[in-house]
């Protein structure tokens, strides 16, 4: 005999990141109901630069990078987009 999938909705209502890690941590993701969407991501423009900044300041971000699971590139490149776009940039 076939056994039937069934689907299934997913949460009504999350708040937060940690109900959202939550919930699809102990979720079959083959078994909830997917909508087909037009969102597209799109990556911006990047732009290279070199800066010089001494060693020491490496090791500590190179850590931190690593403590987060993130390459150290990438986790320069967020702190630069927290302080680019704080409420207090610019001023």
């Amino acid at each position: 005999m076939k056994e039937k999938s069934v689907q299934k909705k997913g949460p009504e209502k999350i708040d937060g990141i940690k109900q959202m890690a939550e919930y699809f941590d102990h979720t079959d993701t083959e078994e909830l109901e997917w909508e087909d969407t037009d969102l597209r991501f799109e990556r911006p423009e990047m732009a290279h630069i070199s800066v010089r900044i001494p060693k020491t300041y490496l090791i500590t971000i190179k850590k931190a990078a690593r403590d987060l699971g993130l390459g150290y590139t990438a986790y320069v490149r967020m702190l630069l987009h927290k302080s680019a776009t704080s409420s207090k940039a610019g001023r």
